[in-house]
């Protein structure tokens, strides 16, 4: 259909004019609904205040906190100043720290002195000095800056003093109130004078009483009294753990939607207390606790979708949780999906994000992260290759008690790469690793053991540490045992021999890499690194007396500088000629490998034989 050019510019300039219509008229909307808003939290709310204080004098604090809930979503400073001085007493609602100390903050950071009064001295309590008297000192100076803007604070609420030093005074008239109430069976005061007894507030301490009273308020399914008694069998308050009835308890408390209860209903499911059957419980309430935004939930299912731990592996869906988690700035969720960016797990490889999040984690304390780092500088991973700053990063790592990272810096101080040798720094990392129940660590200590490396060589200890690495999972170790169970040999013959068989294999299994390596290298015009700087071994006087012939092949990374970065022992004739070897063929220069053209790091085998 044609339209003409008169018409259409009618109907252009129509558009223009109703678009422009609108544009203004929400404009105005949003105008207007800024000005509510703020006209609201301006007011003084001074007729709902005197409608609470009339209600809590009468005695009626249930009517009082329905008042004040409302003016509290307003952020009304006296109403949150007084929720949160009723959720700390108990009064006509839950005596709830948590809620109260959110009530509270709320206010003082609003400018009410009271509020700030009363958590300063709340944070001086000794219980946990370094952080209670710090947060103490912040209130202080609230309190002290608001009071400078408000001399004429009021020092009492109804009956209710404000005053924090006198505060306890508000005890004894709590306790008699939820006694009252307890009489007419009321879930909230059942709870109240357990937490009473519980803390000492008005009366002796007296956890027995506590738990009678939690049980009463239990039987009303009140979800904190529930939780409490979960707390009190899972901690042996009774003096004796009861894993079962403290988690029929949390269930009680999570199926009325309470979150802590949720948490450590995982935690429990999720441990290794003897509860294998109960996976697809954990399974559950973790799916459950994510959909409501549970962080840590979150976390747990991406790895476990990611592991394939109590449910079938699945990456996209460990992304999915990773990601929800990661918005949370969650360590673990930073680092695992930091990982798998980099390693392009169930989502398009991007060293970019990769790094960006590892880098969060990593400023986090992720011990983890920092390892990752190390390997993305030393490999060059979307970002230049920087053997220091991957060095500095694995130490960082190792630092933080991770066992794979105190195992890698042991070689490097073993083989003195990137470092100055240190045999003595090398064993305390090793030991330090192993002791962390790390398979590949034991079995690296078995190994020196065994040859006598940096210790003396000990037939029982080297024994003891295959063992333990054959429990941690170690391949290695669990052959090293089959092959003494099955030969009558003795013990060296037969660990010689299995020794023998496995690294044939491992350098079957590195040649047939290697050529791959090699046949792709070379359908893009890859060149090998070249030694252009060599210095040859010197070999110690007991060696050149006992050994005439010998071998020792290597495999060398080299960087695009030409610096040897990495080095490995494939095979040699004599253990005693490896040490000198890697010593000197470590400060070897080359010209570096070249992929069209341009340098790049490469990896090459050099021969050194001895005649």
């Amino acid at each position: 259909m044609h339209i003409p050019a008169r018409e259409f510019k009618l109907i252009v300039i129509s558009l223009r004019t109703i678009i422009l219509f609108y544009s203004c008229l929400f404009l105005q909307l949003n105008i207007a609904v800024a000005e509510t808003k703020e006209a609201v939290e301006n007011t003084d709310h001074s007729e709902q205040l005197a409608l609470a204080l009339s209600a809590f004098e009468n005695g009626d604090y249930a009517k009082t906190h329905a008042i004040l809930l409302p003016l509290s979503l307003n952020k009304n400073t006296k109403a949150l100043t007084w929720l949160g001085l009723m959720h700390e007493l108990g009064l006509g609602v839950d005596l709830d720290d948590i809620l109260s100390e959110l009530y509270l903050r709320q206010a003082t950071v609003r400018g009410d002195v009271a509020a700030a009064r009363y958590m300063a001295w709340k944070f001086s309590d000794s219980a946990k000095p370094i952080e209670k008297n710090a947060a103490a000192a912040r209130y202080r100076v609230l309190a002290e800056k608001n009071l400078a803007a408000d001399p004429n604070v009021t020092k009492k609420i109804g009956w209710m003093t404000t005053v924090a030093e006198e505060f306890t005074q508000n005890y004894d008239r709590v306790l008699n109130w939820n006694e009252e109430q307890a009489v007419s069976i009321n879930k909230i005061a059942y709870y109240n004078l357990g937490m009473l007894h519980a803390m000492g507030r008005g009366v002796a301490r007296n956890h027995k009483k506590a738990v009678s009273w939690w049980e009463k308020a239990a039987e009303l399914d009140h979800p904190l009294a529930l939780w409490r008694l979960g707390l009190y069998h899972e901690k042996e308050g009774t003096g004796k753990q009861n894993l079962k009835k403290a988690i029929a308890y949390y269930e009680r408390a999570a199926t009325l939607g309470y979150r802590p209860a949720v948490e450590q209903l995982i935690d429990i499911l999720e441990s290794d207390k003897g509860f294998d059957a109960e996976t697809e419980k954990a399974l559950l309430w973790n799916r459950q606790a994510a959909i409501q935004g549970d962080v840590k939930a979150q976390s747990n299912l991406g790895f476990w979708y990611e592991s394939g731990i109590n449910i079938e592996q699945d990456f996209n869906q460990a992304i999915h949780w990773y990601s929800y988690a990661a918005e949370q700035k969650d360590t673990r969720a930073l680092t695992l999906l930091g990982r798998a960016y980099i390693l392009g797990r169930g989502v398009k490889a991007d060293y970019e994000k990769g790094l960006k999040l590892l880098t969060e984690a990593g400023e986090q304390g992720s011990s983890l992260a920092k390892y990752l780092l190390g390997h993305i500088y030393k490999k060059g991973l979307g970002v230049e290759v920087d053997e220091n700053l991957a060095l500095a990063y694995y130490q960082e790592a190792s630092n933080l008690g991770y066992a794979k990272a105190q195992l890698l810096l042991s070689e490097y101080y073993f083989l003195g790469l990137a470092i100055d040798q240190d045999i003595e720094k090398a064993l305390e990392l090793l030991r330090t690793s192993a002791a962390q129940d790390y398979h590949r660590a034991e079995m690296r200590l078995a190994h020196w053991y065994y040859k006598g490396i940096a210790v003396e060589q000990d037939d029982e200890l080297f024994y003891y540490w295959v063992i333990r690495s054959a429990e941690h999972g170690s391949r290695v170790g669990d052959g090293i045992l089959a092959a003494l169970d099955e030969t009558k040999d003795d013990m060296h013959t037969t660990v010689d021999k299995f020794w023998e068989r496995a690294k044939s294999y491992s350098h079957r299994k590195n040649y047939l890499k290697q050529q791959r390596e090699d046949y792709v290298r070379g359908s893009i015009k890859y060149k090998p690194p070249r030694p252009v700087n060599v210095i040859q071994p010197e070999l110690p006087k007991n060696i050149l007396d006992t050994i005439t012939k010998g071998r020792v092949l290597l495999r060398l990374q080299v960087s695009k500088r030409g610096y040897v970065t990495n080095i490995e022992v494939e095979e040699s004739t004599h253990v005693e000629l490896e040490e000198p070897t890697l010593r000197a063929v470590k400060q070897w220069r080359f010209a570096p490998s070249l992929r069209d053209g341009k340098p790049t790091m490469g990896l090459v085998r050099i021969p050194i034989v001895y005649n």
